[in-house]
């Protein structure tokens, strides 16, 4: 059984239901469809073919092979490690980012 959840399903699910429930609970499965959706799309990986992030902008990255994934960040088209050290290494291809989640609440360091 898959942890994702299906949302055409759940639209299903809502619209078959809805007229055994109340519009604002069919209205609570819509919002939580299009929550996942937004979410989904947000923490997507990203292939670099597709768009690259904002330079200096922390992310993760998956460079194929020995390294698989790892925190950078892009300036001027070159890729860094996350810690701000020199080139990802040369010969490492990054094929796809993600945005970095976010921290914990209450936490600002």
């Amino acid at each position: 059984m898959s942890d994702r959840v299906d949302i055409e399903e759940l639209r299903r699910l809502a619209a078959n239901v809805a007229e055994h429930m109340s519009d604002d609970r069919a209205d609570m499965i819509d919002l939580a469809a299009d929550e996942i959706a937004r979410l989904r799309e947000e923490r997507r990986w990203v292939s670099v073919g597709e768009r690259l992030p904002d330079d200096l902008r922390r992310v993760m990255v998956m460079v194929p092979g020995l390294y698989g994934s790892q925190v950078a960040w892009l300036l001027n088209g070159k890729w860094h490690d996350g810690i701000g050290y020199p080139d990802v290494p040369i010969g490492c291809r990054v094929t796809h980012w993600q945005p970095l989640p976010p921290g914990p609440e209450g936490n600002d360091g």
